[in-house]
C-alpha cells in the first residue's frame, strides 16, 4: 500500500519499512540509517514501448534533436525512434503538447520539458519442457533452469 501511495505522489521520494510489517512514505531526500528501519528510495519511472525500454528524466531535454518532426503521441514518437539505430531518446514538451526525436546523451536542463531515455530490449520469453523416461526438463529463454 505505502509503494502504491508513494508511486501516485509527486512528493514522496521513498517508503521505509519499521520493524517487520509497518511501511511509510517519506518526503524527505535524506535516508537516514536505523538497524531497525530500511528505506526504499524512488527510482525514475519507465516503460516499455514496442517492447523497448524508456527511462522518464524529468526537466531535462535532448541537447541534439534528430530533425523538426514533431509527434502528437508518444507511441508515434517511440516507433520513429526505433526505426533509428542512433535515436537516443524522445524529449517531450509540456507547452506544446509535442515529442521530438534526439540524437546523443548529453542533456541540458529545461523547465518545460522531459525525456524518455532509450533503452534496451525487452527479452523475449520462450519456454519449453521435455519429458521423457520419468525425467522432465525445462528450458527457458533467455534464462535457463
Amino acid at each position: 500500500k505505502a509503494t502504491d501511495a508513494c508511486a501516485k505522489s509527486d512528493t514522496c521520494q521513498g517508503v521505509t519499512k519499521e520493524g517487520s510489517t509497518t511501511y511509510r512514505t517519506n518526503n524527505g531526500d535524506t535516508p537516514t540509517a536505523k538497524t531497525t528501519m530500511n528505506a526504499y528510495i524512488r527510482g525514475n519511472k519507465w516503460a516499455i514501448h514496442d517492447k523497448i525500454y524508456y527511462t522518464w528524466v524529468d526537466g531535462h531535454q535532448i541537447k541534439t534533436s534528430y530533425d523538426k518532426t514533431t509527434y502528437a503521441t508518444l507511441a508515434k514518437a517511440t516507433a520513429a525512434c526505433k526505426a533509428k539505430a542512433d535515436c537516443s531518446g524522445i524529449t517531450y514538451n509540456s507547452s506544446t503538447k509535442k515529442y521530438r526525436k534526439g540524437k546523443g546523451y548529453s542533456f541540458v536542463p529545461s523547465a518545460s520539458e522531459g525525456i524518455w531515455v532509450r533503452g534496451g530490449v525487452k527479452p523475449t520469453l520462450y519456454s519449453m519442457t521435455i519429458s521423457y523416461g520419468g525425467y522432465t526438463w525445462a528450458y527457458k529463454e533467455p534464462y535457463k533452469l
